[in-house]
């Protein structure tokens, strides 16, 4: 089946296909599963808070992926991690005091409110791009094959071209760069984001995702970040890119836990 008649069929909500609701529970899902696998994404845990459920994050261990880098160096990427782990804990105070404010039957329309808001999706996006970034990162060098081969070559021009735009845009951008799959259109793109929580583009399941805020690579680098790109792009971990995109198989059985 190919990437786009997989993504019709997540997305296609007609006859014997997902429900609607069925399907934005899936999707909903689909973007943590399909980082790595079942276990990639910060594990969350449901806690009874007398009328509803909360989650609580706790962040991966990613100290693994600092072993054998060529690139970048365990200090930052322990550095790196450190931050990662500071947004685990702002989406778990985040979402634990908008559950306080609901509990407690204030006024939901309320700067307080909007606040907590704002702050759980932007610690939500950090925590998860961020979990797309170090899991996609290896020692081993790898190449693109077989389906991502092919879809490269067929979206983007071969895989000398997709790392020209790559290399371009992580110049450009502010924040981060994301080659996701477009579930409404059935084909990749590449995605700028200036800020966690601007211009994410929904209906995306991404496949690479490079951070390219100084933090990711002041250490190593300074402001030179030409350096960290080209370093970058020899850590793509692609086993990892083909997982996900293979992954999307399951999407519409609700099979996405499975390896």
């Amino acid at each position: 089946m190919s990437l786009e008649q997989r993504a019709w069929k997540i997305a296609s909500t007609e006859g014997n296909m997902l429900s609607r609701r069925a399907f934005v529970g899936v999707v909903a899902s689909a973007a943590g599963a399909l980082i790595t696998g079942p276990n990639a994404l910060a594990d969350g845990r449901n806690v009874d808070n007398q009328r509803s459920m909360i989650t609580e994050y706790k962040a991966k261990d990613f100290s693994e992926v600092a072993k054998g880098l060529k690139g970048i160096s365990s200090n930052q990427l322990a550095q790196h991690i450190g931050l990662y782990e500071g947004y685990v804990k702002k989406t778990n105070a985040a979402q634990k005091g908008l559950r306080k404010l609901h509990t407690a039957d204030k006024a939901f329309a309320s700067t307080s409110t909007r606040d907590l808001s704002l702050r759980q999706t932007y610690s939500l996006n950090g925590m998860i791009l961020h979990e797309y970034y170090f899991a996609g990162l290896t020692a081993e060098r790898s190449v693109p094959a077989g389906n991502v081969a092919d879809i490269l070559e067929k979206e983007h021009g071969g895989v000398q071209k997709w790392f020209q735009a790559l290399i371009s845009l992580g110049k450009a951008a502010r924040g981060w760069v994301v080659f996701g799959l477009n579930l409404r259109d059935g084909h990749t793109h590449f995605y700028v984001l200036d800020a966690h929580d601007m211009y994410s583009p929904l209906l995306v399941i991404p496949l690479v995702v490079l951070d390219v805020y100084e933090h990711a690579y002041m250490i190593d680098y300074g402001t030179n970040r030409g350096a960290y790109l080209d370093a970058y792009a020899q850590l793509i971990n692609w086993s990892v890119v083909t997982a996900r995109i293979n992954r999307l198989e399951h999407v519409s059985t609700g099979r996405i836990w499975t390896d």
